[in-house]
């Protein structure tokens, strides 16, 4: 923390203080001949530093104009007539906020005073100008230098009001603007990308596709207004750029080679407020992070082939870069930085970026690790029976919990009984389980009975396996796994087979043959063994409720055993699924199983339906219906949908694993 008190304190040095004050006597002759536009701004409450604005304009037709202008800080700053100002900008390449304050990029005359879109200031400005047709489709956006005069500062709470019933003159506008947001929004999450802005919830993503939790302050309307404007202009740069072959500081963003497909990535989204601790890890560990350089590699999260920054030139350093390049490319000058250049500027500003999130991230856990082992040492040192002191503790803040016990290799009794609970009423993560059996190298009697639920509790619910496997691949270097995936049956009814392999230190450890009705379920499945291998942990044979009840302060989770026996036979008798509902029936894992046939008489080729109806020893019933063209067919294929609904039966399946 002392390394960002002392980044934080930083002055500019005289040199950039007198470049900075020449740079607002110079603002005078940047405006003569600028195309004069319109604009309001919209900000926190705290906002000075004022970036972009933008102006909504409805046509006759029905048809819209927008228009977003970003302070033109490139016409004014660059390494030829401001070399220490560029130069000190480059050091920090961002603007830092802290609780209290902020260590600017740019000194304060210029990012809060003569270069900030104040109310009612002229100030030089870039504008793009975007035409949408009534159905609000993008048409090619247009690029000049222009001269704004903002007519209102906005803020989001105020752009809310206006929203919702309209207090000012601009209501009208804001509600079109909102609308398009809306549907750009819409648009950009059809077209694949990672997007999630949930209000009510409390839940958004960031441009790389992150999870992150909005505080009440920031649950607003206007949030995903300017969001949605400011990856619409930064969008169509990059493409104006990459289109023209012109080298620019692009922001690339890959997912890893290990990362589960796009559709699983987004299906996982739409999860986030039934479990947003397992989304957030599961997405952190598949995507790289964001990162700047001159070539066009595509962003992974915005599901686009070209993204750039530009909408932020007082408070990131690519955006002035980029400022720069545009204007030489709209007056037709030499371009103002080579190739490599560019990349030297990249390696630095990624290595700076990387910085500040590491020291972000150090500083949150330093802040609340210290209340927390103090409530660990009061929750060891209660020893009352029924005592549940860690129950309150939200799934972030139990994380923490178990990582600081883990750390210090001791695991209290109280926070032992705390995540046995969570374990059985399924409120742990992956993050939670991989921080238990792999984080941290421990060992003796307790570490090991909890290494054995965990394991033994995965095999029956294998969903976080895969972010584990993700988690030992990016902490500890395991290799990427390698599979062996087969499938059988008709395409209705479907069976999965999976093997997977994961190599780690030279030494290979493999799963068993895996089989489900989803081939992500039957991979799921697989890395659960392959971790129990890895971890060198049986968990086939007995399960953790039979360890002595004096060793523990209270019994794990009562777990059933893995669920892959009644796939296996169904796989097996593939071909004889009538078969395997009389040997269920003869092992009394189900009451009774009846056949009925129909004969279609208007059918040419005798065509039989068989409906096979299956009653579980609960009284539950189970029927389906199949064709063919003798009753045997029709049969087979009526019998194996009932195997198959027998498997994706919570209950039944349970019940007829127990038996066989």
């Amino acid at each position: 923390m002392t390394q960002q008190q002392e980044r934080s304190s930083r002055s500019f040095s005289a040199a950039a203080m007198s470049e900075a004050a020449e740079v607002a006597k110079s603002i005078a002759g940047t405006l003569a001949g600028r195309s004069t536009v319109n604009g309001i701004t919209i900000d926190g409450a705290t906002s000075k530093d004022l970036d972009d604005a933008f102006w909504l304009e409805r046509l006759a037709d029905g048809s819209y104009r927008l228009s977003i202008s970003i302070t033109d800080v490139g016409a004014l700053l660059t390494a030829q007539t401001t070399p220490a100002l560029d130069q000190e900008a480059r050091q920090r390449a961002f603007t830092r906020y802290y609780a209290d304050h902020r260590d600017s990029m740019l000194p304060e005359n210029i990012s809060e005073g003569c270069l900030s879109l104040l109310e009612g200031q002229l100030r030089p400005t870039l504008t793009m100008t975007i035409p949408f047709d009534a159905s609000l489709h993008a048409g090619e956006p247009a690029i000049q230098q222009t001269l704004l005069t903002s007519l209102k500062q906005f803020h989001y709470k105020d752009v809310d009001r206006e929203i919702e019933g309209g207090h000012t003159e601009f209501a009208p506008m804001l509600q079109d603007a909102f609308r398009l947001a809306q549907g750009l929004y819409q648009a950009r999450r059809a077209n694949g990308a990672l997007a999630l802005y949930d209000l009510t919830a409390g839940w958004a993503t960031t441009e790389e596709g992150m999870l992150i939790k909005l505080s009440t302050n920031e649950r607003h309307k206007a949030h995903l207004l300017i969001q949605e404007l400011m990856v619409l202009a930064n969008q169509a740069l990059a493409l104006y750029f990459a289109q023209r072959g012109i080298p620019a500081l692009y922001r690339n963003h890959a997912a890893k080679a290990i990362a589960p497909e796009r559709s699983a990535l987004l299906r996982l989204l739409e999860t986030t407020v039934a479990h947003p601790e397992r989304v957030r890890a599961t997405v952190s560990l598949a995507l790289e992070r964001a990162c700047y350089a001159p070539t066009v590699e595509g962003h992974f999260g915005l599901n686009l082939p070209a993204y750039l920054h530009w909408t932020s030139p007082l408070r990131r350093y690519p955006d002035l870069v980029n400022q720069q390049i545009l204007h030489a490319s709209l007056t037709g000058g030499p371009l103002p930085l080579t190739s490599s250049q560019l990349e030297a500027i990249a390696a630095q500003v990624n290595t700076e970026e990387a910085t500040i999130k590491d020291e972000k991230k150090a500083y949150f856990l330093s802040e609340y690790d210290q209340p927390l082992q103090r409530m660990i040492q009061e929750a060891t040192q209660d020893h009352s029976s029924s005592a549940r002191p860690l129950a309150h503790l939200d799934a972030k803040h139990f994380h923490s919990v178990l990582r600081m016990a883990a750390e210090e290799h001791v695991l209290p009794p109280a926070i032992e009984q705390e995540l046995y609970r969570r374990l059985q009423e399924q409120m742990l993560e992956a993050h939670d389980l991989f921080t238990l059996v792999f984080r941290f190298q421990n060992s003796g009697e307790t570490w090991e009975r909890v290494k054995g639920a965990v394991l033994y509790w995965l095999q029956d619910h294998p969903s976080s396996a895969v972010s584990m496997l993700l988690m030992g691949q990016q902490i500890f270097g395991w290799e990427s796994p390698t599979w062996e995936i087969m499938n059988h049956g008709a395409s209705h009814a479907r069976i999965f087979q999976a093997r997977v392999t994961v190599k780690i230190a030279g030494q290979s450890y493999s799963s068993s043959l895996q089989t489900a009705t989803q081939k992500e379920l039957a991979k799921q499945r697989a890395v659960a063994e392959a971790l129990a291998a890895i971890a060198g942990i049986k968990v086939g044979s007995t399960s953790p409720e039979a360890q002595d009840e004096t060793t523990r302060p209270e019994p794990a989770p009562t777990l059933s055993k893995p669920k892959a026996d009644l796939a296996t036979l169904l796989v097996k008798a593939e071909n004889n699924s009538v078969g395997l509902l009389n040997e269920l029936r003869q092992q009394h894992a189900i009451d009774s199983v009846t056949y009925v046939y129909d004969q279609l008489a208007m059918a040419p080729d005798a065509t039989f339906a068989c409906t096979c109806r299956v009653v579980a020893l609960d009284g539950k019933e189970i029927v389906r219906q199949a064709w063919g063209k003798r009753k045997k067919e029709a049969a087979q294929k009526a019998a194996f949908q009932i195997c198959t609904a027998l498997l994706d039966d919570e209950a039944l399946r349970e019940l007829v694993e127990r038996l066989i």
